[in-house]
């Protein structure tokens, strides 16, 4: 005789996916049609660079605004973000403007220490807009390959802030900064002194530890 069939055992999100994900899906919602395409950088006067004296430090904050991140036409919940402008150190050593933007979970330090992430996430595009602070608020939504969607809710679900750089001003024309040691490295370091002088983001200036954070192409965060 055949076994009565047994019902399978419900799978709650939470024993799949990340809190973030989770977030996203309970506490989000989807993108408006209004909400699918986000003004380019280009054409955005926040990423308008200011003049900037010769003799200001690097990681100065010169602009900074509240957004609501967004990913594949999903705007998420439990997670603020606030885009950045601010300085870095150019190849002749004065200023440049940079722009990025920094990712903070509603759980920020819950999990432990607060720590902070400067992530470099991949880049195979060197066209303008192309950087995290335009994905990361609904730009570029078909570009899949750059969002980085494994290991960044594995550093927010741990309650970990995430900065990303754009490398350069995500709004600029020109020659792209993207894996020029001397102008990139500087650019996401200098983030983490911005996003301190961000005058509501839960950032304090003495928060540690600070991880700078490549992405090689892998998911799993532990091997990094």
């Amino acid at each position: 005789s055949v076994p009565a069939a047994t019902a399978a055992p419900t799978v709650l999100p939470h024993e799949v996916f990340s809190p973030p994900v989770v977030d996203a899906v309970l506490d989000g919602r989807l993108a408006t049609p209004e909400e699918w395409f986000p003004t380019p950088p280009q054409e955005d006067p926040f990423y308008a660079a200011p003049e900037v004296d010769p003799a200001t430090p690097a990681g100065t904050l010169l602009r900074s605004r509240k957004v609501q991140p967004q990913n594949v036409l999903v705007r998420f919940g439990g997670l603020d973000a606030w885009q950045v402008l601010y300085t870095s150190t150019g190849l002749d050593g004065g200023p440049r403007v940079v722009s990025g933007i920094v990712l903070v979970p509603h759980a920020f330090g819950q999990h432990g220490e607060k720590r902070v992430v400067s992530y470099l996430e991949a880049n195979d595009n060197l066209a303008p807009g192309c950087g995290p602070s335009y994905r990361w608020v609904g730009g570029n939504t078909a570009d899949l390959a750059q969002v980085s969607l494994g290991p960044i809710p594995q550093m927010l679900a741990r309650g970990w802030a995430v900065a990303m750089t754009d490398f350069g001003n995500n709004g600029a024309p020109g020659v792209h900064p993207f894996s020029v040691g001397a102008l990139s490295g500087p650019a996401a370091l200098d983030i983490l002194r911005a996003i301190e002088q961000v005058p509501d983001a839960p950032i304090e200036r003495d928060v540690a530890p600070v991880i700078p954070l490549l992405d090689l192409g892998s998911t799993d965060l532990a091997e990094k």
